[in-house]
């Protein structure tokens, strides 16, 4: 497969330094293609090869967002919407579903149905649902959603794009959701913070913190962001009682 080839690979990586024990991996590389800067960074610091900053194109196919309405999710037609999306896959700690369902709990009341935070699982498994059930307890306005499809259109039926991740290599899904015009409350920390801009963002506030224990792939001395959880919730609370600001931004 690579024998007398010019072989470039393409990765992502979330954390700020590449793992050695994936050294030999450029061994079979002329080339590396990464979606960030910040990715470039973690993976150019290790490598014997070059390392080149080819960001995603994002292409939102619009017709096909605007196909399912609020009514086909269960989402309530006159209520402020946020949506958070995961995938298992991804590590659910590093995408930290947790987090938007602690800062939303902190803004609202279980019972406020003028508002709501979907909650989108990709190759959900019944451990991690069980764990966020348990988290959403009597919140009766967070929605859990497992199905695979329709994810644009989810994102479409709603009015901000939460994700209070702990490290993005580039963070496809919100680039996504800006490019339908929605606003975006983001980690203002790793590969989000190279598309963010102050008339389609939130940033919110963090600090950086060792991980102290493995998950995945991602090693106990390697550091991430822990987001403000307050801050998230004051942001969430004015942007929902001020839906001028959404189309402001």
């Amino acid at each position: 497969t690579f024998r007398n080839r010019y072989n470039i690979g393409f990765w992502a990586w979330e954390m700020p330094e590449f793992p050695d024990r994936w050294l030999e991996s450029f061994d079979l590389l002329d080339e590396i293609w990464v979606p960030s800067t910040y990715v470039n960074q973690a993976i150019a610091a290790k490598s014997p090869v070059p390392v080149v900053t080819i960001p995603h194109v994002i292409n939102v196919d619009m017709a096909g967002a605007e196909k399912y309405p609020r009514s086909w999710f269960g989402i309530d037609e006159q209520a402020f919407v946020f949506v958070s999306m995961f995938d298992i896959h991804s590590i659910a700690q590093r995408k930290n579903p947790f987090g938007s369902i602690l800062a939303f709990q902190k803004a609202f009341a279980p019972d406020d149905a003028s508002v709501q935070l979907l909650i989108k699982i990709n190759n959900a498994d019944e451990a991690t649902i069980k764990v966020l059930r348990s988290s959403v307890a009597d919140y009766t306005n967070i929605l859990l959603l497992a199905q695979r499809a329709q994810i644009d259109s989810l994102i479409n039926c709603a009015d901000c794009f939460v994700s209070l991740h702990h490290a993005e290599g580039f963070g496809l899904a919100p680039a996504e959701a800006m490019a339908m015009g929605k606003v975006a409350l983001l980690t203002n920390w790793s590969g989000n913070t190279e598309y963010m801009q102050t008339d389609n963002c939130v940033p919110i506030r963090y600090q950086l913190k060792s991980l102290g224990k493995d998950y995945g792939p991602y090693e106990a001395h390697q550091h991430w962001a822990v987001p403000d959880l307050e801050h998230a919730a004051q942001e969430m609370k004015d942007l929902a009682g001020n839906p001028g600001r959404v189309k402001i931004l």
